[in-house]
């Protein structure tokens, strides 16, 4: 995660990016729902997987489940 500092003038100017910590964040991407700040901005929150198993079972979705029971 980087932080950089902006210009409260409205000036358009930046300072240099800083790091703040090594993310958990497993790629950098667009989706913005892997991450939230608190409303203080003082903590992240991350959704990350929980342990390093490759074999996590899939998540099966059951379509018309009440036709059996017509």
């Amino acid at each position: 995660m980087m932080s950089v500092a902006v210009s409260p003038d409205g000036d358009g100017e930046f300072a240099a990016p800083k790091r703040l910590f090594q993310s958990v964040l497993l790629r950098p991407t667009m989706i913005t729902d892997e991450y939230d700040v608190t409303r203080d901005g003082r903590r992240f929150l991350f959704v990350r997987p929980v342990g390093n198993t490759p074999d996590t079972p899939a998540l099966s979705v059951v379509v018309n489940w009440t036709a059996p029971a017509k």
